[in-house]
């Protein structure tokens, strides 16, 4: 057993990987980060991968949809849903907004921004 500080909050943790530099919860802040930051710096090269491969993109959406009949449907009608004149429920943000469902037969939920609607998907998952 190998006890390290983690980089990011400063508590010990037990190693277990051979580069491990976070403790378990920063580990999820730090992987959000680490995507975060490359989607923002290769957005050119996702739209080029999207544009040249229009076919396999659209089979993956449409192999989704017909996965997920109650959610794609759910989300068509949220979409169709005015969340320009509406505020996060959790922070207040007015920008990026998204409709997070709690129940999706009942077309039920709340109006979040990007990163509150992330947050509580890990918070769920946990």
């Amino acid at each position: 057993m190998v006890l390290k500080i983690c980089a990011m909050c400063n508590k010990w943790f037990e190693k277990n990987g051979q580069n491990q530099k976070h403790c378990k919860d920063c580990m999820v802040i730090a992987r959000q980060r680490y995507k975060r930051k490359w989607f923002e710096n290769n957005q050119d090269k996702m739209r080029e991968y999207v544009i040249n491969n229009r076919d396999i993109v659209n089979n993956v959406k449409y192999r989704w949809r017909r996965r997920n009949l109650r959610k794609a449907a759910s989300y068509a009608r949220a979409s169709q849903k005015s969340l320009k004149d509406s505020k996060c429920s959790v922070c207040g943000e007015i920008e990026n907004l998204e409709f997070h469902h709690t129940d999706y037969e009942k077309d039920e939920g709340y109006t979040l921004c990007c990163l509150c609607h992330k947050w509580i998907h890990n918070y769920l998952r946990s």
